[in-house]
């Protein structure tokens, strides 16, 4: 009998030992998935900051090209007025004129190409808003996670 009781208490004890090991593993284990998870999320607000501060460049730049917009606008305007005034005056100079519609010419055509790199820096602006709102998003669903796996009880 001491052989039984004996075999039975090592089959106890080693069953004991083992469903404590295994707890150790498991709780390990969370607390490896926990932290992957919070540095997953510090890397995801970090993306989402670099992400806006982007957004807010290209809206910068955006602004800054518009006002360039204006200025050349501006500018064709003026040029358009001294040709105009120039035609009345140098009514027999054609070359005067000819230069003067060239002028006229070159600035519609930077207005034309400043237009459309402010239609290329609002788009680029639409998409980085797009993008930190995805980011926003992600990390919204690492933090459920993370609380998600907050509550298991190991």
């Amino acid at each position: 009998m001491d052989d039984a009781a004996n075999g039975s208490k090592s089959v106890e004890e080693s069953s004991r030992v083992l469903l404590e090991l295994a707890s150790i593993i498991q709780v390990a284990h969370a607390k490896a998935i926990t932290r992957d998870i919070e540095q997953a999320v510090t890397a995801n607000q970090k993306n989402r900051y670099e992400v806006s501060k982007g957004a807010l460049s290209a809206r910068e730049a955006g602004n800054a090209l518009q006002d360039i917009l204006y200025a050349v606008a501006g500018t064709v305007e003026d040029t358009t007025h001294i040709t105009d005034l120039t035609k009345k005056e140098v009514e027999s100079s054609g070359k005067m004129i000819i230069l003067n519609e060239k002028v006229t010419v070159m600035m519609e055509s930077t207005l034309s190409r400043s237009k459309q790199v402010l239609a290329s820096a609002e788009t680029i602006s639409e998409e980085m808003e797009h993008i930190a709102s995805a980011s926003e998003q992600l990390t919204a669903m690492a933090e459920e996670l993370k609380a998600t796996l907050g509550k298991i009880k190991v």
